[in-house]
């Protein structure tokens, strides 16, 4: 009988420890994901295709990431994935996979290090699309 209630209480405590971790990986979820920039913005977005001459768009919008902002405009288009958007066709040029062509999405002329989807947008952001062949 002693042995039950010391089993119920292990059980008990890995819960409650089990409880606790998940509460402290959504604590620190929600406290590190970029704040938004609510209001008006205007943003530049330049792509630059593999053969042909580099598309500047500028763009007031009120949303608050990138992804939005681009989908709205009919800029971009591509998977959702369990990580966000994965863009696959930027200005209606689509990047090749077999021939390992890939979007990458820089800002100021420095890899961001997010995917479009989580990308906070600030006013006079200046963002790049760059055709890219070859995955390493």
């Amino acid at each position: 009988m002693s042995e039950l209630k010391g089993n119920k209480k292990r059980t008990i405590i890995a819960i409650s420890v089990l409880l606790v971790l998940i509460a402290a990986f959504i604590a620190i979820y929600f406290t590190s994901r970029p704040a938004a920039n609510p209001g008006m913005k205007s943003i530049t977005v330049s792509v630059i295709p593999l053969e042909e001459d580099e598309i500047e768009h500028v763009l007031t919008t009120d949303r608050e990431f990138l992804s939005e902002a681009l989908l709205d405009e009919k800029i971009i288009d591509g998977t959702e994935t369990e990580f966000g958007l994965m863009v696959t066709t930027v200005d209606g040029i689509t990047a090749n996979p077999d021939k390992q062509q890939w979007w990458m999405i820089t800002k100021d002329g420095e890899m961001t290090e997010t995917g479009v989807s989580e990308i906070v947008i600030s006013d006079k952001d200046c963002y790049e699309f760059t055709l890219v062949e070859g995955w390493g």
